[in-house]
């Protein structure tokens, strides 16, 4: 998922009509990749799909308690895809979702994926982005 996104960040893209130039290459960060999963897993497990989790914590919330000091911080989530490329493919055709993929303040990603059967969607995607 990181490659895919760092593909589109090089090539630019057009979100929403908007062009947006090519920008630099994010850096997998484990504090954002262990809250991205923790969301991705709560979604999964208490069958909801939200920013804000059930306890409404924000994504900005539980970056800042997990440790990760932002500057600047976004979240995409994706729900129904299987795949890493299907969740792309939904992120880049929603215009506020492509931008924070090619927001050039953005350094650091996290993503998490968690499956779980029976639950609305089946399939949960998240990507935590942010720079200290």
């Amino acid at each position: 998922m990181v490659e895919l996104v760092n593909q589109h960040r090089a090539a630019g893209a057009t979100c929403g009509g908007n062009a947006m130039p090519p920008v630099g290459k994010l850096t997998m960060h484990s504090t954002l990749r262990a809250t991205a999963r923790a969301h991705a897993a709560d979604m999964a497990q208490k069958g909801y799909f939200a920013h804000d989790n059930l306890e409404g914590k924000s994504p900005f919330d539980r970056m800042s308690e997990a440790g990760y000091q932002w500057s600047t911080a976004g979240e995409n989530i994706a729900a129904g895809s299987p795949t890493p490329e299907g969740a792309m493919d939904q992120w880049m055709k929603s215009p506020g979702h492509c931008a924070n993929i090619m927001k050039a303040e953005f350094e650091d990603i996290g993503v998490g994926y968690a499956a779980q059967d029976g639950s609305k969607f089946t399939h949960y995607w998240v990507q935590n982005f942010g720079a200290q």
